[in-house]
Parts: C-alpha cells; structure tokens; sequence
C-alpha cells in the first residue's frame, strides 16, 4: 500500500493487524482453490504454488516488533535503506531483511540480507495448505558475520549452519492471530 511522497521516494503503509488476518485467509482460500484446481484438470500441475506476498511477512514484523525485539521497539517499513526498519526511544536504529516461506521453505539470502544488522525469517510451514499450523520465526542478529556470501537454504540448514550462537533467536508461534492481535494491545 503507497502512502505518499517524501522527496520523491514512495512510503509503504504495513497492513494493519485485520488487513494481516484477512490476507492469511485469503492465501488459505487460494492455496485450497490451487489444489483443488491440480486435482480436477491434470494440466493445472504446470501452474505454480502461489507465493506469500512479501508485505504479508513485513507487515508482521512491523506490528509485532515489541514482541520480537523487545519493548522498547518500533518498526516501520525502511524504504530503499531495508524492508523494515527498528528504532527504539532512544533514537538508535536498525535495518532488517525479512524472508517469508510457506511449506517450500528454501530462501535465497542475498547480499542485501547478509549487510542488514538483522534477518526475520518468517515460515508459515503448512498453515497455507492445511488452514492452521505452527509458524516459525527465526531472528538472526549480524547476519553477515555467521554467512558471508549468498545461499540458498532452508531453516533447519540454517540452524545447522548457525549452531549456537546467542545471535539466533526462533519463536515459534501457535496462534497467530493471538500473537498478532496481543501485539497490538
């Protein structure tokens, strides 16, 4: 959603909490449709698995980012600079990639990921192709410095990878909608 102009460079609005919710069920209706689709005319297999639209998995980080930064956390989306940006009370900022996957969890990491000071990883697993489901986030502070070129992975690979380091944060998050909507409270 564009706002408006600031020098020339448009502004996206996050989707509000409901606008979040109604899209979920959106991509619930429309992986069903997709499959009922494949099974009803043998041809429609040539036709993709919908994506989750990026401002899905952005708008989530914008409206949880207390929860998933800490209280004194703000988000909004970064423009050019990152796909959102953090800034606490006290003025100190930081840019973060987000990367979302459905059920097909491979995400490239490109450069852009690797230079922002945090990667969210938001994995919707089978909650499109079932209706509900457990969603993963992984936070990932310093990306860069534990992966230092691009890749193509998925997130128990990256775990993998990763090991343990106290840059790594995973949520997992039961009710979305409760996560989502206790946000905002």
């Amino acid at each position: 959603m564009l706002l408006g102009s600031l020098e020339g460079v448009w502004l996206r609005k996050p989707l509000t909490p409901q606008e979040i919710i109604e899209l979920d069920q959106a991509l619930i209706e429309v992986f069903a449709l997709h499959r009922d689709l494949k099974s009803r005319i043998p041809t429609a297999r040539y036709i993709k698995f919908p994506q989750v639209p990026a401002i899905l998995a952005e708008s989530f980080v914008v409206v949880t980012a207390s929860k998933l930064f800490g209280a004194g956390w703000k988000a909004r989306f970064g423009g050019s600079v990152s796909d959102v940006q953090l800034v606490n009370a006290t003025g100190q900022t930081q840019r973060v990639e987000v990367k979302s996957t459905a059920r097909h969890e491979f995400q490239e990491l490109k450069l852009k990921d690797l230079l922002a000071d945090t990667l969210v990883w938001v994995c919707f697993g089978k909650r499109f192709r079932e209706g509900y489901g457990t969603i993963q986030i992984v936070i990932l502070d310093n990306p860069g410095a534990h992966i230092l070129t691009p890749v193509r992975l998925d997130i128990p690979r990256l775990m993998r990878r990763l090991g343990d380091t106290p840059d790594l944060r995973y949520i997992e998050v039961a009710n979305f909608e409760e996560f989502l909507l206790s946000s905002v409270l």
